[in-house]
């Protein structure tokens, strides 16, 4: 049986439990695109958790364009309880973080 209070203090410290949880969230949302890696350098904190970035196996090796994947999302795992989003795809990178992080402050405001 898996202790969930041990997992999102996992979570919160954002430790290796943090990126297992993105590799699985990506390897089941993208089933059939095997050889999806994140790109851990790129990883951005914020107060609500972290975003990560990922990208083809393929593409790290050669840095070859042909090997990238369009439309990959940005993944937020929440520091809270590990659960996890993608953002969306119409928007840089930066702008997609600002926004989510106001929305999920408006969220926190609201339920306090």
């Amino acid at each position: 049986m898996i202790n969930c209070g041990n997992i999102v203090d996992a979570v919160q410290a954002g430790g290796p439990g943090t990126t297992a949880i993105a590799r699985r969230t990506i390897a089941t949302s993208h089933p059939h695109s095997p050889g999806l890696v994140l790109e851990e350098e790129k990883t951005v904190e914020r107060e609500f958790g972290w975003v990560f970035f990922y990208t083809t196996r393929k593409f790290l090796e050669t840095r070859d364009k042909k090997h990238l994947m369009p439309g990959n999302a940005l993944l937020v795992v929440l520091k809270e309880d590990g659960s996890t989003h993608y953002l969306g795809t119409s928007l840089p990178p930066p702008k997609g973080i600002e926004l989510f992080e106001k929305g999920w402050r408006e969220k926190r405001a609201k339920s306090r």
